[in-house]
């Protein structure tokens, strides 16, 4: 047997005691007066870390990945020892952990989300294994619960065990993708005496709306065919079938409130329904098709992710308010009022941001009474990138002789070093009235971030003069035409 202190192992005893104190959909104290669940245990190895790296546990939220909904918690070194202790009033849910090592500013995922019900009790040798791509793990899970986590993983995680030994002749990327999925069920079934009910109901509701990037571009494709007769052909026959498969009433609520993919899949659905209807997003007629929504509770949540990650038109305000009066979730209404700053003449949570200067600067004082153009964004979107310069760039050129108005670029990069280079680098054109902002190198989890619901990007949001919002990220913004127009209402009144 080898001695373990010639090796780089730290010992983790992670006990998440469900006491009342956070709840995980707001990442805010949760009343004293909350009941107490249940609890359960995880020990964990690590090998492959030391000493001055840090392991932190998320508890994931399965229907608003934004920075907050996770309660990120830090450990306390005690003799090499790590442990956790989250409190929280659920009984089930999903945990990842992470780990940001001294020379590097962001985290590594060290294990992936997994489910974890009350009364788990688990141990975990995770083998960390840094590479030049990011890391990966190897996980070997005991205890009284190894069958359950063990399944889990073998049935979602390890792709290899579906993989074809060699190329399939004939076989496109979507009946790839449909295939893979086939034989994820079946595993599934067959394991199923190692699952809870609830465990096996989950994994096969993940199974079924994770995304199939083979399907989606299938289903773009002939959607967008010239052909009308064979557009109608596809949208009446296989996508229909598809859908019939995916239909929601297969799935218990409880299962569908707590597994991953279920609203952005919905939501793509919607996405790629109207695109074949009208050739473009309409958000009003998506927004029609969630009013009538079989399900309350899903109906309120999937509104709640429209707007979280929707585009909405001009009419946002009264589509916003509609859902207000309709919502009846408790989850739903908290996230609604945390949302309340995206209507128009509301104010944006004011926090400080650093300039290229590493000055500290508060928006609603530096720039008081100028409108204001607020464009998130961060290193390697794309999306953001053409969409400054195909937009924005022209926008700032347009307006360039107005001492009214500046154009603010928030940057959501960690390594603010990148982020200086980049912007005096000779791939990004800068501009007199064009603000350079960063979140204080805290990435997405910046209060200013996290306090506005700034979940995708780019972002665009439009203040008037008395810094109140006019279009908070609107489809309006998003072409020259229809900026200029919203840009010219704010600096004329």
């Amino acid at each position: 047997m080898k001695d373990i202190n010639h090796f780089p192992l730290i010992r983790l005893v992670l006990l998440l005691m469900l006491l009342p104190a956070f709840n995980k959909a707001t990442g805010t104290p949760v009343e004293n007066n909350t009941p107490v669940k249940s609890s359960f245990t995880i020990k964990i190895n690590v090998t492959g870390i030391t000493v001055s790296d840090t392991v932190f546990l998320s508890l994931n939220s399965t229907f608003y990945p934004i920075a907050d909904d996770s309660i990120l918690t830090g450990v306390r070194k005690v003799n090499r020892d790590l442990d956790f202790m989250v409190r929280t009033h659920d009984s089930c849910g999903f945990f990842s952990l992470y780990i940001k090592r001294p020379d590097n500013k962001k985290r590594s995922l060290l294990m992936k989300p997994f489910f974890w019900e009350r009364n788990d009790d688990l141990f975990i040798n995770i083998d960390f294994k840094p590479s030049v791509t990011g890391a990966y793990s190897t996980l070997q899970f005991s205890g009284r619960s190894k069958n359950k986590y063990q399944a889990f993983f073998d049935i979602f995680y390890d792709r290899n065990r579906f993989r074809a030994d060699k190329p399939i002749a004939g076989l496109s990327f979507y009946e790839a993708d449909r295939l893979r999925i086939d034989k994820q069920l079946a595993l599934l079934n067959e394991r199923k005496n190692m699952l809870t009910q609830l465990n096996f109901e989950v994994l096969r509701t993940m199974i079924a709306y994770e995304e199939v990037p083979g399907w989606k571009a299938y289903a773009i494709r002939k959607m967008n065919a010239k052909d009308t007769a064979q557009k109608k052909d596809f949208y009446t026959g296989e996508y229909a079938k598809v859908q019939a498969a995916l239909g929601i009433d297969k799935f218990s609520n409880q299962a569908l409130l707590n597994s991953f993919g279920m609203l952005k899949n919905r939501f793509n659905i919607l996405e790629t329904e109207s695109n074949a209807r009208f050739g473009r997003i309409d958000p009003s007629w998506m927004f029609r098709q969630i009013m009538n929504f079989p399900s309350t509770i899903l109906r309120d949540r999937l509104l709640v992710f429209s707007f979280l990650f929707g585009h909405y038109d001009k009419n946002a305000d009264s589509l916003f308010k509609k859902a207000n009066s309709v919502i009846t979730d408790p989850v739903s209404q908290k996230q609604m009022r945390r949302m309340s700053h995206m209507l128009k003449q509301s104010r944006l949570k004011d926090s400080f941001l650093t300039d290229i200067n590493n000055q500290k600067v508060l928006i609603s004082e530096k720039f008081k009474g100028k409108a204001l153009l607020l464009d998130f964004w961060f290193r390697g979107c794309g999306a953001c990138i053409i969409l400054h310069q195909n937009v924005i760039s022209k926008a700032i050129k347009k307006f360039e002789n107005r001492n009214d108005l500046l154009f603010l670029s928030i940057n959501a990069d960690i390594e603010k070093e990148k982020w200086l280079n980049y912007i005096k680098s000779k791939e990004f054109t800068t501009a007199a009235n064009e603000i350079y902002l960063n979140t204080n190198g805290k990435g997405t989890n910046d209060p200013f971030i996290k306090a506005n619901n700034i979940v995708h990007y780019p972002t665009l949001i439009l203040l008037d003069k008395n810094g109140s919002v006019k279009y908070f990220d609107t489809t309006n913004l998003r072409n020259y035409e229809g900026l200029a127009a919203a840009i010219g209402e704010v600096i004329e009144n």
